[in-house]
């Protein structure tokens, strides 16, 4: 999958591994007796669970890949290398592009083997594989920004993005407290980010990034669909992320302003 984000291998090569590992996973049950090969309901449980990994991989490649185009905007403020925030909406969209892609491929194996389909939001909602995030975008993109970086959480994670939409926040941009900026469909607004330092409260640690957005850069028309996201979506200090424990939360959260 990171293959294919990098633009190394094509749609038809990924279609042809996974089916690829569903047959390879079939005979390796059948050779441990686990299976007769022929019993459809081992079959689907087979399809189902390769496509489980594949849909894993697919959104950690998409965050991965969003992770490098972070690092490289980092690059240019200097400073540390571990207190910077990026999303691009780009990668939340090819992420369930390419989840589609993977359910027409196990569709495919599912059909060439005459058995019943795969329940995918079955999967979706139970799968196991939930340590950094589920087998979407959002929710792995908050586990690496909030509970490794600790510096943004998105409240609910399964709000869509506006298309074209992309943020970079980073805490220590000396000499100011923290540096935001926002494009939306390519118009860049460029704020500082004003933390109030204290060791005794959360008050000022902590802005939505839809309400440092000033000097009307909302209220044009153009921007006005990205309002409901971008209120989703919380910038804080190392400090506060640890103090209030949003950094020990997983999954949909309010952040505590005070």
């Amino acid at each position: 999958m990171t293959d294919f984000y990098a633009g190394k291998i094509s749609e038809s090569d990924v279609k042809d591994y996974l089916e690829e590992c569903c047959v390879s996973m079939r005979i390796y049950r059948t050779q441990q007796c686990q299976t007769s090969g022929y019993n459809a309901t081992d079959n689907q449980q087979i399809v189902s669970e390769v496509y489980e990994v594949f849909a894993k991989m697919n959104a950690r490649a998409a965050r991965n890949a969003n992770y490098e185009e972070g690092l490289a905007e980092n690059q240019a403020y200097g400073g540390r290398s571990d207190d910077w925030v990026y999303y691009n909406s780009d990668y939340y969209y090819q992420c369930e592009e390419t989840k589609g892609l993977l359910r027409q491929a196990a569709g495919y194996v599912t059909d060439k083997w005459e058995i019943p389909a795969v329940d995918y939001e079955q999967i979706e909602q139970n799968t196991i594989f939930t340590l950094d995030g589920k087998l979407d975008f959002n929710s792995c993109w908050n586990w690496e920004y909030r509970n490794q970086v600790g510096g943004s959480s998105m409240e609910d994670e399964s709000v869509a993005p506006p298309e074209t939409c992309k943020f970079f926040f980073k805490e220590n941009s000396f000499p100011k407290d923290g540096t935001l900026w926002v494009s939306l469909n390519g118009d860049r607004k460029d704020v500082d980010v004003p933390f109030y330092i204290s060791h005794t409260s959360l008050e000022g640690q902590i802005y939505r990034v839809q309400d440092l957005l000033e000097d009307g850069f909302m209220e044009q028309e153009d921007h006005k669909k990205y309002s409901g996201f971008l209120s989703e979506l919380t910038v804080f200090t190392t400090w506060y992320a640890h103090e209030s424990g949003l950094i020990d939360r997983f999954g949909n959260q309010v952040p505590r302003f005070a």
